[in-house]
């Protein structure tokens, strides 16, 4: 019995991610000096745990959600919703020409055209979030995502704390 207490004192207590993931955060506006933090709200598990986290923050400005056009009404619903309980700000963008259109024009998109579908959907709206809260080329937006390095193989090899953007806008890495 002393024995298994004696090994189990000898263990590091487990970080707390609540406290890890505040720290990154307060390391990352001491950093980038943004002049917005928002929280990139999908209405999904993980973007739920990270606006709650960065909502913790005194620089937290609100939540921006992306209407890509392929959700479904109930998430955008949610994501309402849950930000009028918190008492959360939110933005929501919806992308220059909509998933219908693209389809339409050029038919579905295979692997190959993720790149291309992301840049429609998601970083036209982006720019559209610096257009919006930068005066000057120079202002940085923090955003803060629910992106993990173990969700998927292709995010894997993504290492560092932090990923910069384009339109000034980056977010620290969960």
């Amino acid at each position: 019995m002393d024995e298994q207490r004696d090994k189990a004192a000898a263990v590091p207590p487990t970080a707390d991610p609540v406290w890890e993931g505040l720290d990154i955060l307060a390391e990352a506006v001491e950093r980038y000096r943004p002049v917005k933090v928002f929280a990139l709200f999908s209405g999904g598990h993980d973007s739920l745990c990270s606006t709650h986290l960065a909502g913790r923050s005194p620089r937290f400005d609100g939540c921006v959600h992306i209407d890509t056009g392929i959700g479904i009404e109930e998430t955008r619903a949610f994501v309402r919703a849950t930000c009028r309980a918190h008492g959360w700000p939110l933005a929501e963008y919806r992308p220059p020409v909509p998933y219908e259109e693209i389809v339409l024009r050029w038919g579905f998109p295979g692997p190959a055209g993720r790149t291309l579908i992301y840049n429609r959907l998601k970083e036209r709206c982006l720019r559209q979030l610096g257009r919006d809260h930068k005066t000057k080329r120079s202002d940085a937006i923090l955003l803060v995502t629910g992106i993990r390095r173990q969700e998927s193989r292709r995010r894997m090899p993504v290492t560092s704390r932090y990923r910069r953007k384009t339109a000034g806008c980056g977010w620290p890495r969960s």
